[in-house]
């Protein structure tokens, strides 16, 4: 329990996950259908979190709405880290003119504001689910590259990399079986604190009308949608207000857990 972080996320982030996984199978009423009871009904019994003012059940719609978070966070992520991680690598081995390109490239993407950077996408590409999924992993792909190619500056001039070379390793064997293993812990910190940036980003996206369109349920654009009701309504606004602040929480302090304990200076310090 030293590291009450960790455990707070993982907890928190355990629920997340529940919530996104029984949304996708399951939801105590149709999320999409109207006049579920009367609209504006407070919270009840058989309406824990209230209707909205279509008469449509509150908590189906956030139930409903948190796989369509997850997954684009993930996916996204994923692009980034994959990405990113590649890029970083390869500038690192080219230790020329190429290199100091590739890394001037994802300073580039650095130097844009990240909210920005993906409003520009949307735009460009179109709102729906598949533009924020690229808006939000383009912008996760410098943060990834920096990461792989400081690890691998830092350790490619190590004994056991200069061992591994002179025994006739490829650059390929290298990457795998040193390199990737010793940058692990920093991308998966770096994977855990940027899931819950790009669920907040995929809910201001949804929230400005460029990410998950209507009629689907979004929780950044449920909450776009009931600030016109709050005075009749505010369970609407509440419930998935605090459902994303728990999910974006979870992540962070399962990053901030993570990062002290796979660093050693860290570790150390506590």
């Amino acid at each position: 329990m030293r590291n009450l972080s960790l455990w707070i996320g993982l907890f928190l982030c355990s629920v997340t996950t529940a919530v996104a996984v029984v949304g996708g199978v399951w939801t105590p009423y149709d999320p999409l259908r109207p006049e579920t009871a009367p609209p504006y009904s407070p919270p009840s019994l058989y309406h824990p979190f209230g209707t909205d003012w279509f008469g449509r059940d509150v908590l189906s719609r956030v139930l409903a709405a948190a796989p369509v978070g997850i997954r684009i966070s993930v996916l996204s992520v994923l692009i980034g880290g994959l990405t990113g991680t590649a890029l970083g690598l390869l500038s690192g081995f080219q230790t020329g003119l190429w290199g100091e390109a590739l890394s001037r490239v994802l300073d580039g993407i650095l130097s844009f504001p990240p909210l920005l950077l993906a409003l520009l996408l949307v735009t460009v590409l179109g709102p729906g689910e598949r533009s924020v999924v690229l808006a939000i992993g383009l912008f996760n792909v410098p943060f990834f590259g920096r990461i792989a190619r400081a690890k691998f500056l830092e350790l490619r001039e190590r004994a056991f990399v200069e061992a591994a070379r002179s025994y006739g390793a490829g650059n390929l064997r290298i990457v795998l079986t040193h390199v990737l293993p010793n940058a692990a812990g920093p991308l998966i910190i770096q994977a855990t604190s940027a899931l819950g940036f790009a669920l907040l980003s995929e809910a201001a996206l949804s929230y400005l009308g460029l990410g998950t369109q209507p009629p689907n349920p979004s929780w950044g654009r449920m909450l776009k949608e009931a600030q016109t009701y709050f005075a009749q309504a505010p369970w609407t606004v509440i419930f998935p207000g605090l459902v994303l602040i728990w999910a974006v929480l979870g992540f962070n302090l399962l990053g901030d857990g993570l990062q002290v304990r796979l660093d050693p200076k860290l570790r150390r310090k506590r």
